[in-house]
């Protein structure tokens, strides 16, 4: 595979999780990225609760 090959192939990538992305928040970019942390913030909280072995808490976030 070419330089020129893997820059397409990343492109055409990138492209179709734009394209997904869009669909899933059609409000735009800042929907998506709320909703991200969000999401990337329970699942800390999850992480933190199972290594604290508090599985109440960890039950809580899920």
């Amino acid at each position: 595979m070419t330089l020129q090959t893997g820059v397409k192939i990343y492109q055409f990538v990138r492209d179709r999780l734009d394209d997904q992305r869009n669909e899933q928040h059609p409000h735009g970019h800042e929907a998506y990225v709320h909703a991200w942390r969000k999401a990337h913030d329970l699942d800390k909280e999850h992480a933190n609760a199972v290594a604290a072995d508090n599985t109440a808490e960890a039950e809580r976030v899920l």
